[in-house]
């Protein structure tokens, strides 16, 4: 599981409230080719510069066919 929590003047102009929370949660079955993404590919794209989102590691994963589930509050 991936537990996030964001808050700030960003957060309400998208969201319209002052936070969000989000959580992430894969088959333990995964739990390698998760781990074995991230270490490979994700934080090596972390020297870009640009902070990667939530959403971007959704879309990534399901793209390598494993199936994530997200919900939000």
């Amino acid at each position: 599981m991936l537990e996030g929590y964001d808050c700030g003047p960003s957060v309400e102009a998208a969201w319209g409230d002052s936070d969000y929370e989000y959580w992430m949660v894969v088959a333990r079955e995964h739990k390698d080719a998760v781990l074995l993404f991230l270490l490979s590919e994700w934080f090596k794209a972390q020297g870009s510069g640009r902070p990667r989102t939530s959403s971007e590691l959704r879309g990534a994963l399901e793209k390598l066919g494993i199936p994530v589930a997200f919900q939000s509050w």
